[in-house]
């Protein structure tokens, strides 16, 4: 029939390599095969890999409680037996197979490697943040031996990069809209997300309703026993950062790395994607607040306004450092690392002493937009881009900006 060359062609779409990992998952992990029927692998990272399924018991359960935004059902039928598992041939077995609307979710393979406690810690923000319709729910958690699954809904949405340079006004604004939601919610349990980025806020550009996902790198805000900002404390006064760092040069002077450095290593959580952590993070200072999430708003609204993705595109934090100095000028930088006991130190030509302006740089990279944005548009980006985090603006703040 058409139903079923259409879900066969779904199917067909898959590579052979996707389709052993699904079969292998669905034998290894029995619960899988009972309850979901694999169809596509969607997402890959460092810590785990998510493949698209229908729900074969969607229609036995209340699932009011995580469905809250719910996508339009694809009315094709799905068959409840998976197709990549063996049909027995019971001569007994008339029962022709139940067929309902297909309903997917997200399956989440954690890879063994996690620790346990990064994953429980995952887990449990996604059960404590269900209920927000532009926060990514929790629908069901699965473990079998070593291996554990998370299940959670499968958002329609359109990839970044097909939408961002043809966004209109209102079309920004409800996206940032539903991302700064998501952000107040998320922050008002105390919860720094420490990922924001365009691939973790799925965002469907026709019916302008957009999700905050993958919570693996969240954690809860944690009060600091100091209100330093730095890296650690002393019950000695410090000297500033700048008479604390030697001279990197040599009797030639050349400039170069010490072979042996013998000031304090400094450990702080570096976690989120190259080209959205913000300044305090790329400085390891150990205290961290929600207004790390708002700085790597600030860049996706950057990349929205001047057409460019990624926008910073540094190789390690130093590189990043000079990128935002470039962006923000020296005199800044060096303001923003005095707070933190830190140092910036640059001799690269292209760090000038001031900031550029906002509306001149979206003027160089999109000048058609220029007079598309209005001031308020520069407002805000100005205020997630504050590099004090103390002076950023929260996301309660900017959905009332």
């Amino acid at each position: 029939s058409e139903e079923t060359s259409e879900a066969d062609s779904e199917e067909e779409a898959v590579c052979d390599e996707v389709l052993k990992e699904m079969e292998d998952l669905e034998q290894n992990f029995p619960a899988v095969a009972k309850q979901y029927r694999l169809i596509s692998k969607i997402g890959e990272g460092t810590f785990s890999c998510v493949y698209k399924a229908v729900d074969v018991n969607y229609s036995k359960y209340d699932n009011r409680y995580w469905d809250v935004a719910p996508t339009p059902a694809d009315d094709r039928p799905v068959l409840h037996q998976s197709k990549r598992t063996k049909v027995t041939n019971d001569p007994c077995s008339h029962q022709p197979p139940s067929r309902e609307p297909r309903k997917y979710v997200a399956v989440k393979k954690i890879y063994v490697t996690s620790s346990p406690a990064r994953i429980a810690n995952e887990i449990q923000i996604l059960k404590d943040l269900t209920g927000h319709p532009h926060v990514g729910p929790l629908i069901t958690a699965l473990r079998h031996e070593d291996q554990v699954l998370v299940v959670l809904p499968y958002f329609q949405h359109h990839d970044f990069r097909d939408y961002y340079r043809t966004m209109n006004l209102e079309q920004i604004k409800r996206y940032l809209y539903c991302l700064f939601s998501a952000l107040e919610y998320t922050h008002r349990h105390k919860i720094l997300h420490r990922d924001v980025k365009p691939s973790n806020f799925l965002f469907n550009i026709d019916t302008q309703h957009g999700v905050l996902v993958d919570f693996g790198l969240a954690h809860k805000k944690v009060v600091p026993h100091t209100h330093s900002l730095g890296a650690s404390t002393s019950l000695y006064p410090r000297r500033p950062a700048v008479e604390q760092t030697p001279t990197i040069v040599d009797s030639r002077q050349r400039p170069g790395i010490l072979r042996r450095d013998l000031r304090p290593s400094v450990r702080a959580n570096r976690a989120g994607t190259r080209g959205f952590r913000a300044p305090e993070v790329l400085l390891k200072v150990t205290y961290q607040t929600q207004a790390i999430d708002i700085w790597s708003v600030g860049v996706i609204m950057l990349s929205i306004l001047t057409h460019r993705f990624p926008f910073f595109n540094s190789t390690d934090d130093q590189e990043a450092l000079l990128e935002m100095g470039v962006l923000f000028g020296k005199k800044e930088m060096e303001r923003v690392a005095s707070l933190h006991d830190r140092a910036f130190f640059t001799n690269v030509p292209t760090v000038r002493e001031s900031a550029i302006p906002f509306d001149r740089l979206v003027k160089v990279y999109n000048s058609g937009g220029l007079a598309v944005f209005p001031p308020e548009v520069y407002d805000l980006l100005t205020q997630c881009f504050a590099l004090d985090p103390n002076e950023r603006i929260t996301a309660q703040e900017a959905l009332q900006h």
